[in-house]
């Protein structure tokens, strides 16, 4: 090992050169083995064990059937180009990545295989059906979904593109698991966040911000909760919050909203500018 090194140091530096642009070459060749299968498909773990052995063997000896000792370990040939790796992907990031590209894409894009796939497996009340039909590309799109939702957020605009109750837009998961209600089904959970929000309210001046709070509760007294959201002049949503209240009454629910909002804005360094309750 110690002499390979100090041969390799001792080329010159065209040859050297030569041998990373070539190195790079393979990396991408490697990279785009199976890619459209991986985008559709999870791989089992075998799979992908015998995936990047094939990697291996094709890099330390130009053939995917001919094993050779490895010089180098494959978590450091796995590392990026500037950390000192061949910049060679694991296949199971790969494989997980292109997935979410894929049930991103069902959630966000207007294609038309995927108005085909939300008419036939989005029921009327709006959620993803839990049986496959047949189809082995919703059968991975359903499992990522959860995974999707649980990890992005809505920015907020007009709202006319958000669902109000499915979307994660004012908390850390969709409206619809906030609310501890069974009386309300699914089908009645039809609405866009654009319902609530109205175009007659004014943005605050320049240099001021704008809160917009609500409380209630399902009974007076009873279970409630709190929620505020602070706009610039600019009308981007600076924060957006809710949260359980308890046992609490309609008026001190209301109260604790706004008191909330202040607190907030007043941790963000807003403390001398004007709020506006709703």
């Amino acid at each position: 090992m110690k002499g390979r090194v100090e041969k390799v140091l001792q080329w010159p530096w065209w040859t050297r050169l030569k041998r990373e642009r070539l190195l790079r070459q393979e990396a991408c060749y490697l990279n785009s083995l199976s890619i459209y299968n991986m985008g559709i498909y999870k791989w089992i773990a075998s799979v992908i064990r015998e995936g990047e052995k094939a990697i291996k063997n094709f890099l330390w000896s130009e053939s995917t059937d001919k094993k050779k000792s490895c010089t180098v370990g494959w978590e450091k040939v796995c590392l990026p180009l500037k950390d000192g790796g061949a910049g060679i992907r694991r296949l199971k990031e790969i494989n997980l990545s292109l997935l979410m590209k894929l049930a991103w894409h069902f959630l966000n894009f207007d294609d038309h295989w995927i108005i085909f796939m939300r008419a036939k497996f989005i029921n009327k009340a709006g959620d993803p059906c839990r049986g496959t039909k047949r189809s082995s590309i919703w059968v991975r799109i359903r499992w990522d979904l959860p995974f999707l939702s649980k990890n992005t957020g809505w920015i907020i605009g007009n709202g006319t593109n958000i669902d109000l109750w499915r979307d994660t837009w004012c908390s850390y998961k969709p409206l619809k698991y906030l609310i501890e209600n069974t009386d309300i089904h699914s089908s009645q959970m039809q609405a866009k966040l654009s319902s609530i929000i109205s175009n007659s309210r004014k943005l605050p001046r320049v240099g001021e911000v704008k809160i917009n709070s609500d409380g209630s509760s399902r009974d007076n007294p009873g279970i409630g909760g709190v929620g505020f959201i602070t706009r610039g002049h600019n009308g981007i949503v600076l924060r957006a919050y809710s949260k359980g209240q308890g046992n609490v009454t309609y008026y001190m629910a209301e109260c604790s909203a706004l008191l909330q909002g202040l607190q907030d804005a007043a941790s963000n360094g807003s403390l001398n500018k004007i709020p506006r309750q709703q």
